[in-house]
């Protein structure tokens, strides 16, 4: 690739919007392009959402099970997760066999098993 093809390359890169945002972190904050990149990276993942929630749903950022009291929340383990408020029939049927209570135990996952499924 010559000169002229690479500064073709750069110009065509900065008119996207990913390119602009690289483009404005290298330059006003005098990041290097790997850090920049990875900005980018772990903004897309944090900001964009790229499943589409359906009705009935909500998402939120928890605190993994692992982690045990005494650490700031900064610093602990979190996991964006999708809540399913009402998933419908299937939560109708599972209702109507197991009560109440069991829907909820089956619809949020724990360490411990569903005892009332084994019975």
């Amino acid at each position: 690739m010559n000169a002229k093809e690479n500064k073709v390359l750069k110009r065509n890169r900065i008119k996207t919007s990913d390119g602009e945002f690289i483009y404005e972190l290298e330059n006003s904050y005098e990041l290097s392009p790997v850090l920049s990149e990875q900005i980018l990276l772990t903004a897309k993942e944090i900001l964009l959402r790229e499943n589409v929630l359906r009705q009935g749903q909500i998402e939120a950022i928890v605190i993994g099970i692992e982690e045990c009291a005494g650490k700031t929340i900064e610093k602990m383990y979190k996991k964006k997760v999708i809540l399913t408020i009402d998933d419908g029939k299937g939560d109708a049927e599972i209702k109507k066999e197991f009560g109440r209570i069991g829907l909820r135990q089956l619809r949020i996952p724990c360490n411990n098993k569903l005892k009332l499924i084994y019975k």
